[in-house]
């Protein structure tokens, strides 16, 4: 390639760059809309400190209905296996 043409090329790009930054700071409407979102979030965690406790067993009733969602998955027998099919190519 022309190492003339790389350079003009190099040089209006970097004219380009310069003349516009990528980085803009947030306006006040932005700033506003992310302490809202920061605040929502915030809120989430205080209002349910259970999503940060230790894992529990499952009750009898959560325990029932998964026995009742894996039943009734298409290649899951009652006793909880599951049956595998070959495939061939």
């Amino acid at each position: 390639m022309d190492s003339v043409l790389v350079e003009k090329i190099t040089r209006l790009v970097l004219a380009k760059l310069e003349e516009r930054p990528t980085a803009q700071p947030l306006t006040p409407e932005e700033l506003r809309r992310w302490q809202d979102i920061s605040a929502s979030i915030q809120g989430t965690k205080a209002a349910n400190p259970a999503a940060d406790a230790a894992p529990r067993p499952l009750s009898r009733e959560e325990l029932k209905r998964w026995n009742e969602i894996t039943a009734s998955m298409q290649g899951t027998k009652a006793g909880g296996q599951v049956t595998f099919y070959r495939y061939n190519q």
